[in-house]
């Protein structure tokens, strides 16, 4: 998940590339629900791409999240259904279906005629003013495309949110997740337990890392720490490495 945070001097905006996991699920409630009761930034569109899952299930998981979240009036753009160069299998962590194959009946929400690639090019040059920050966790599943985004990036422009971080410091704990967030009796909570339930399965941890991507760019106030480091990726050999000099 790639939320995209445009910062104006009077208002913010989100745009949220994601592939269709539960924890996609999970960082777009948030933001969406930051939307509605706190006057956070306005979700002007999902972009999806393939990852957890196919992008084809990516854009079915995009409506059942919207259907959920009663917001079928945010746009949809879709987008790639490879990596540029070489695919990687899904892990099927979250299932087969990326939200814990479960069936629902959902409303249709059309995509829109511009693909994703040319909506992030509209959009950049509407709010050319603002600057962009990007958060990659999938770097495994495209890692050309990684590759292209830290060449590229500048200070002001990308920032990196280490998931060795999220999971050393962030931590829940899959008791806290099932009986204390999962007991709340909202249409969210009731979908994300569904969405979760094949990964809560397997381990005795829950990390919110993308939750905790969205939570940063919806308030970067609760980082206490920030890091300028160099980043490079190694792209040859058998074991592809990302590289991180400090």
């Amino acid at each position: 998940m790639t939320p995209l945070h445009y910062a104006y001097a009077t208002e913010k905006k989100l745009i949220i590339d994601h592939d269709g996991g539960a924890d996609d699920a999970m960082a777009i409630f948030l933001a969406l629900l930051n939307e509605k009761y706190f006057d956070g930034p306005e979700v002007v569109a999902i972009t999806t791409t393939h990852g957890n899952v196919d992008e084809n299930q990516v854009f079915y998981n995009t409506q059942r999240i919207l259907n959920v979240a009663q917001r079928p009036d945010v746009p949809i753009y879709r987008g790639s259904p490879s990596a540029l160069i070489r695919d990687f299998p899904s892990d099927l962590y979250f299932g087969y279906d990326g939200l814990g194959d479960n069936t629902t009946t959902v409303e249709p929400i059309a995509a829109q005629k511009e693909n994703a690639a040319e909506a992030l090019i509209a959009f950049s040059k509407k709010l050319k003013d603002n600057i962009p920050q990007k958060v990659e966790f999938n770097v495994k599943m495209d890692i050309e495309a990684y590759y292209i985004v830290v060449e590229n990036g500048l200070l002001d422009k990308v920032t990196l949110i280490p998931s060795t971080t999220v999971k050393s410091y962030l931590n829940l704990g899959k008791v806290w997740r099932l009986d204390i967030l999962g007991k709340i009796q909202s249409n969210v909570i009731k979908a994300m337990n569904v969405y979760e339930r094949i990964s809560l399965s397997r381990s005795n941890d829950w990390h919110p890392l993308d939750a905790a991507a969205m939570s940063i760019v919806l308030n970067a106030m609760i980082v206490g720490e920030v890091k300028y480091t160099w980043n490079y990726l190694n792209l040859c050999g058998k074991y592809r490495k990302i590289i991180l000099k400090i």
